[in-house]
């Protein structure tokens, strides 16, 4: 821990990220990690989890500060709160709320250019799950696979599940429950059902045959009744909706992207998108569809008998339908798949269009892919925002030597490939010539050190159900501290010298009665 405080103390600039989980002893435990630039690279390091009595702005804020000091007291003190730049967690109102929210008391309180960045994976949840809740098509799509998810949970119906793919040389797959906060989820479900849906419905047959248990025959008899062509239709259009939304999901997650390449992939997640609502696209789907259903013999969906219009009713006109439209129709899959896709980018758009403009115009401004690469005005705004660290003198002078050199790198056939592309690789080369792009330097290294994702909270969370299990609800938080700090860090644990960690250990308990040394 010393060695990780003291990186965070020569970084001079760090992002702080904190999550809460209850673990299996029902305590609510608060876990913080801190982002810095150091050598040329992002980490994302875990500084401890500590067990927290409240949960109000104030309470979480505390454990928050506690943490930090106690990481800056490894290192003497060098881990400033002047210089927290940003905050990372998720949407909820106790954290969110920018009057009374802890990321507003600890921007007043400790550190005034801590930026609150919303967690993009959170963001991306939210978005799938108003999408899922919203289309009925998805509702209804969605809300089947997790009933058959509970029927093939069933002891004797998963064995015969595991069997069918081990004989039919497949790999085993298995189907994972739906849920509103594990990321992305709904994507590996569906994808995992479109790979499986032959030994499904063959799982279901065999069991309508064959079993003994007549409520298990009614259950699988009804769910094969469900397996339609249009059920089929538009699982498979959700699964390359959802794929997309997958892979972004687990891009999002790696703790050494910047803002700018979250900023960029969104982009081409939009786009794809986009792409998608097309005729073209809708036809795809259907044609892959149809030769599952032909292959399968998947029978079309009954639809209900079309009542005639009443006698009081005749001779009028009717200018909006009143009956249902046939789900068998390729026009009423488009239309469906189309307001899938129109719900979502409506949701993209709303989630990602996030109140720091000029934080994010200004990293686009420091991008150098981007259109807008040394915008004056968008820099200047964006060094505004952290005027406490440093001053805009000179600034716009910096910017013009840039675009200088940059137009002589340019003009320079032997130089041209020398240029850096991504933000992570401006810092570098900036990092070199501080001495002349100083102000410079230190946007783009604040630029790099801003919280894309709380992802890195969400796997301490895992290390501790693997660390606190049901045989060890009574461990203490110290111990639980210590051994999560092993658990987490275990490469750096690997590197240390033991007789260095005795000899330190008998300075510091010099009256210890076991002679160490």
């Amino acid at each position: 821990m010393q060695n990780l405080a003291s990186e965070v103390g020569s970084a001079n600039y760090f992002s702080v990220l904190a999550d809460e989980c209850k673990d299996l002893s029902k305590k609510e435990q608060v876990s913080v990690i801190v982002r810095y630039l150091f050598d040329s690279s992002i980490h994302e390091e875990f500084i401890g989890m500590t067990e927290t009595e409240s949960l109000n702005a104030a309470g979480l804020t505390d454990t928050i500060v506690s943490m930090i000091r106690r990481l800056s007291s490894l290192c003497g003190n060098a881990v400033l709160f002047q210089n927290c730049v940003g905050q990372g967690y998720d949407g909820a109102s106790v954290v969110a709320g920018h009057l009374s929210g802890v990321n507003a008391v600890f921007r007043n309180t400790y550190a005034p250019c801590a930026q609150y960045i919303h967690c993009f994976n959170h963001r991306l949840n939210l978005v799938l799950v108003d999408v899922v809740k919203s289309v009925s098509c998805c509702v209804e799509t969605l809300s089947l696979l997790q009933t058959c998810y509970v029927f093939l949970s069933g002891s004797s119906v998963h064995q015969r599940w595991v069997t069918m793919q081990k004989e039919s040389n497949m790999k085993v797959i298995e189907l994972k429950s739906i849920s509103e906060t594990r990321w992305a989820c709904q994507s590996g479900m569906v994808s995992a059902f479109c790979s499986r849906l032959e030994i499904y419905v063959a799982l279901l047959q065999e069991i309508v045959d064959s079993d003994s248990d007549p409520g298990r025959v009614v259950a699988a008899r009804g769910f094969l009744g469900q397996v339609d062509k249009t059920f089929v239709h538009y699982l498979f259009a959700l699964k390359h909706i959802l794929m997309s939304s997958k892979l972004l999901s687990d891009f999002l997650q790696n703790p050494g992207n910047s803002l700018s390449d979250a900023v960029t992939v969104i982009e081409s997640f939009v786009s794809n998108l986009q792409e998608m609502r097309t005729d073209e696209k809708c036809q795809e789907f259907w044609t892959e569809a149809d030769s599952v259903c032909e292959s399968l013999e998947v029978p079309d969906r009954v639809t209900r008998k079309r009542r005639r219009l009443c006698s009081r009713l005749a001779g009028t006109i009717v200018d909006a339908p009143v009956e249902v439209d046939d789900p068998n129709l390729f026009e009423t899959f488009k239309r469906n798949v189309f307001a899938v896709i129109d719900r979502m980018l409506s949701e993209m758009d709303r989630r990602f269009s996030d109140c720091n403009q000029k934080t994010m115009k200004g990293i686009d401004a420091l991008t150098p892919s981007s259109e807008n690469f040394l915008n004056e005005q968008a820099i200047s705004e964006f060094a505004n925002e952290y005027s406490s660290l440093l001053t805009v003198d000179y600034l716009s002078v910096e910017i013009s030597s840039l675009k200088q050199m940059i137009k002589r790198k340019k003009e320079s056939d032997n130089q041209s490939g020398d240029w850096p592309e991504s933000l992570l690789e401006l810092q570098f080369y900036v990092h070199r010539l501080r001495d002349a792009f100083a102000k410079l330097d230190k946007l783009v290294t604040i630029a790099c050190t801003l919280p894309v994702s709380t992802a890195s909270c969400e796997r301490s969370f895992s290390t501790l159900r693997i660390v606190k299990s049901h045989l060890r609800t009574s461990m203490g938080n110290d111990r639980l501290q210590d051994l999560l700090i092993l658990g987490i860090h275990r490469a750096r644990a690997s590197k240390l010298n033991l007789d260095d960690v005795v000899l330190r250990f008998a300075k510091k308990f010099p009256n210890c009665k076991i002679q160490l040394v």
